[in-house]
C-alpha cells in the first residue's frame, strides 16, 4: 500500500496532498488539535471508538466522572497501544500545551486493542 501512495505522490504537483496520502497509510488520522468529548464518542476515530466503552469505565472505576473530560487521542507503537490524553474541564482556558497538571485531575489512560483492554492509568505532574 505504501508503494501505491508513493506513486499517487509522485503523480501529483501538491506536496500537501502528499504528506497527506502517505498519513492515511499509517493509521487512521486524527486532526491536529482537535478535541472529544466521551458522550461524543461516535465522532471518535474508529480504534478509539472501539475502545471508547471500556476506557469510560476504568473512569468510572477509578472514581473520576467522564463528563469532567476533554479528549486528545495518540497512537502508541505499532497502533496496539492507544493513548486517551484526559484534560479537566476545569483546566481550561489554560494553555493546553502547557506543561503539567494544571488541574490536578487529569490522567492518561492506555488502551492495548490487542488484548481489548485498559493497561495503564496514571496523573500527570
Amino acid at each position: 500500500m505504501k508503494l501505491h501512495a508513493l506513486g499517487i505522490c509522485i503523480g501529483l504537483a501538491m506536496a500537501s496532498a502528499c504528506v497527506a496520502a502517505s498519513a492515511t497509510d499509517t493509521q487512521p488520522e486524527i486532526p491536529p488539535g482537535a478535541w472529544y468529548r466521551f458522550e461524543d464518542s461516535q465522532s471518535f476515530p474508529t480504534p478509539f471508538r472501539d475502545a471508547a466503552a471500556a476506557v469510560m469505565a476504568a473512569v468510572e472505576k477509578n472514581g473520576l466522572k467522564p463528563a469532567m473530560y476533554f479528549i486528545r487521542f495518540k497512537y502508541g507503537p505499532g497502533r496496539q497501544i492507544l493513548t486517551f490524553e484526559l484534560w479537566d474541564v476545569r483546566a481550561f482556558p489554560l494553555d493546553s500545551r502547557r506543561v503539567g497538571n494544571p488541574g490536578g485531575e487529569c490522567r492518561t489512560i492506555e488502551y492495548n486493542s490487542v488484548e481489548k483492554m485498559v493497561t495503564r492509568i496514571y496523573g500527570w505532574r
